[in-house]
């Protein structure tokens, strides 16, 4: 009887597909989970923006965010956003995180009667936060330099405000 349960085991294992094997699987999972926690830290802007400005900001609840938002101004071959292309680039973007939390706190957006039982907290804190992202760094550009020359501008901010 021992022999049989046995021989029956080692059949049941040689049977079992390589990635059912426990030795191999649980390896394998922990090597994806870490390539998607990295993948998720690390998040590459399309094309070549002209500035990522860094956004980093502590919440009323203590939680510290980082992120980034990267501004395409103009064409290659616009030289009219020359300008702001050079502005942006030179300019010293410190201490933005901060106020861009601020602005969305004391301007949450407020949905419409039709956007009342469709929209989340989150999405309502998203929201909120890139609009005053998009004032903040706008109301940073000096006269004569507004934001018709930025032809594209992306975030991986998630918009977190609590």
């Amino acid at each position: 009887m021992i022999e049989t349960t046995s021989a029956q085991a080692k059949r049941i294992r040689a049977a079992r597909p390589l990635w059912k094997r426990p030795l191999v699987t649980f390896p394998i999972l922990g090597v994806c989970a870490l390539a998607i926690t990295a993948g998720a830290l690390v998040y590459s802007f399309g094309g070549n923006p002209d500035v990522v400005i860094p956004i980093s900001y502590v919440t009323d609840s203590g939680r510290a965010v980082s992120c980034g938002y990267a501004l395409h101004v103009g064409t290659e071959a616009s030289t009219d956003a020359d300008p702001l292309r050079k502005f942006v680039a030179e300019h010293d973007w410190s201490g933005i995180g901060p106020r861009v939390y601020l602005e969305a706190i004391a301007h949450p957006y407020v949905p419409t009667p039709a956007e009342a039982g469709e929209l989340t907290a989150d999405n309502i804190d998203r929201i909120s936060f890139d609009l005053a992202l998009n004032t903040v760094i706008s109301d940073e550009y000096p006269p004569g330099l507004e934001p018709a020359g930025v032809s594209a501008a992306e975030s991986n901010c998630t918009g977190e405000l609590q």
